[in-house]
């Protein structure tokens, strides 16, 4: 499967980070199902990911900034991206 992300790099963007998103979500599920990592140590890690799109929105837009916030607040209180409905 060979898709093109050149010609639209919004696109391109988009899917870099959902790919990401999951890539470390995954990691977290992973490793606090392997007793690496402590309910707490995720809820720290959702926080500092929160914490870090509410304060620092110069990277992006506030309204981008936002969303973010809000996706990861619901990943944090229901779980598996695969199956949020947002």
């Amino acid at each position: 499967m060979d898709h093109d992300y050149q010609a639209n790099p919004q696109d391109r963007a988009s899917v870099f980070g959902i790919a990401a998103l999951t890539l470390v979500e995954a990691i977290l599920l992973t490793l606090q199902a392997n007793g690496m990592l402590t309910t707490d140590e995720v809820d720290e890690a959702f926080d500092a990911a929160i914490s870090a799109h509410r304060n620092q929105p110069e990277a992006h837009s506030a309204q981008e900034n936002e969303m973010a916030a809000v996706i990861l607040s619901k990943l944090r209180v229901e779980g598996n991206s695969v199956r949020l409905d947002l």
